[in-house]
């Protein structure tokens, strides 16, 4: 069985970085960071997204 590698680009940031399977969250978690929120207000908010538009993905057992 052949198996198919998921490629994505490779970005740098200068001012910071958010990682998500959700692009909805992770643009969440940017507007966070401009609006002057840290690391942690932006991962909270992210995960709050992610809690709502990934569902198998988040809670107890995540992925399983």
């Amino acid at each position: 069985m052949a198996m198919h590698r998921l490629s994505r680009h490779l970005v740098y940031g200068r001012h910071g970085m958010i990682c998500s399977n959700s692009p909805l969250a992770a643009s969440v978690g940017i507007q966070v960071l401009n609006d002057g929120g840290n690391a942690f207000d932006a991962a909270l908010a992210v995960a709050a997204v992610e809690t709502v538009v990934i569902v198998p993905m988040c809670g107890l057992g995540g992925d399983s």
